[in-house]
């Protein structure tokens, strides 16, 4: 990677991480990553692209503004190592989650900002850690995001493990319906 990536995303709290690193040292996994792990305090669930442009900001925090979405609750329920990327998964695809991306695409695309892809709920643990397919379960643990973050992420001393983000702003989701907290994580 060169030069700083600006995106969108939302990150868990201090209580969510240490649930799932908890979660990690249950397992078995974190020994087996010898360091090739994402900082915790970097997690995060991606809601958009990439954008390298720094002259893109305004415009990325101007669709930002124009999100129109509900918070959405996700229920982290394994790890899954897929090769050398492994993350944490969620119960299913609630339809709030794809509703929050859908609004991230549609505000973006009201700014000219296209070609954004979908998302699945997932926070990425590691890109380089030992190659293995397999699926861990792991106790539910759930997570509202009720927040959207644009950041500017960087390199850290030149490995992509020493990755950080830095916050440019932030801005609150409309409250989740009522119906929502009742709906289940839907499909998968």
């Amino acid at each position: 990677m060169t030069g700083p990536r600006f995106l969108v995303v939302a990150m868990p709290s201090l209580r969510e991480r240490r649930a799932l690193a908890g979660e990690l040292e249950t397992s078995g996994l974190k020994a087996r990553l010898k360091g090739a792990m994402f900082d915790p305090a970097n997690w995060h669930q991606s809601l958009s692209d990439r954008f390298q442009v720094p002259s893109e900001i305004e415009r990325l925090r101007r669709a930002c503004a124009n999100v129109r979405a509900r918070a959405c609750t996700l229920t982290w329920n394994r790890i899954r190592c897929d090769g050398p990327h492994w993350a944490f998964r969620a119960h299913g695809n609630p339809p709030s989650f794809i509703e929050l991306v859908e609004a991230v695409k549609a505000a973006f695309a009201g700014e000219g900002l296209f070609g954004l892809k979908g998302h699945s709920p997932h926070i990425s643990i590691s890109y380089r850690a030992p190659p293995t397919r397999s699926t861990h379960r792991i106790r539910p643990i759930q997570w509202t995001i009720d927040e959207i973050l644009l950041v500017k992420g960087h390199q850290m001393g030149g490995h992509e493990e020493h990755y950080g983000y830095d916050v440019i702003d932030s801005w609150r989701l409309q409250p989740a319906r009522q119906l929502d907290l009742f709906d289940g994580p839907g499909p998968g």
